[in-house]
């Protein structure tokens, strides 16, 4: 059976299908009584079926991956799918909402710490996923999530957009300069500051180990703000444990192993 992964964000979902070799995960842009799916809707407005990673009006949710299902990726026949939803939380809901109105045949949740980490291959990180309407520092140590250190950072899209006076998909043509850098920290955006907060909520013999083993992902993930990170913090980061997709290609890799078989929950 093929399974469908979806992650939903705040300012975009990524999609697709597990069996499909996607180099790059469609994108779903939210605009106002439409959905634009695809690269080329550049031009879209944010509206809030997703806020602060909490879904805040299903009736839209459910238009959103309507279109994406029937649409985009064409599936006249739900029932012969299963789905992966990877979302910051396990709300109960989605359980009525992927089985019961759409009739999926399997769904199961992936938690994004997760899924990162499964993508990676990783027991011990430090993962700094940036959102737009929430960017999270959380410490991994052995597999277990250390939750003293957990961080909400207010280096997201949305607070970036306010001071710089962009839109969040053009920020990946950005020159992510020092002077822009200065400009976020004098509106209290500083992401190092929070990456040394978030560190300094664990036990001392664990901090270089995470340190030098930082995962970034998300919105806004470029080459420029992983310098800005490590030229700040003495340190390197692997850019190949770096990418703004990792959440979805780690559902797309256990979507048919015995990993995910225990978290089916079927029609």
């Amino acid at each position: 059976m093929d399974c469908i992964i979806f992650d939903i964000g705040g300012y975009f979902t990524k999609y697709g299908i597990d069996k499909l070799k996607i180099k790059r995960t469609n994108v779903c842009y939210y605009k106002k009584n439409s959905f634009e799916i695809g690269y080329e809707a550049k031009n879209c407005l944010n509206i809030k079926p997703i806020s602060n990673g909490k879904v805040i009006d299903w009736d839209e949710l459910q238009k959103l991956i309507e279109k994406i299902v029937y649409y985009d990726l064409e599936i006249s026949n739900t029932s012969n799918y299963s789905v992966i939803n990877i979302f910051p939380t396990d709300e109960p809901k989605f359980k009525e909402f992927f089985l019961n109105k759409l009739n999926f045949a399997k769904y199961a949740y992936l938690s994004p710490i997760t899924a990162t980490l499964l993508e990676k291959r990783k027991k011990t990180a430090l993962i700094i996923d940036i959102g737009h309407d929430l960017t999270k520092i959380t410490p991994i140590y052995d597999g277990y999530e250390i939750l003293s250190g957990v961080f909400y950072s207010t280096f997201t899209g949305k607070q970036i957009d306010k001071t710089l006076k962009i839109k969040s998909f053009k920020k990946k043509n950005l020159d992510w300069n020092q002077n822009i850098f200065n400009k976020l920290k004098n509106d209290d955006i500083d992401l190092v500051k929070d990456i040394k907060k978030s560190i300094s909520k664990v036990d001392i013999n664990i901090r270089k180990e995470l340190l030098n083993n930082i995962v970034i992902s998300g919105l806004i993930f470029n080459k420029n703000i992983k310098l800005h990170i490590e030229n700040s913090l003495n340190i390197k980061i692997d850019i190949n444990k770096c990418s703004k997709d990792l959440k979805w290609y780690g559902g797309k890799k256990v979507s048919n192993t015995s990993i995910i078989r225990n978290k089916w929950l079927y029609n």
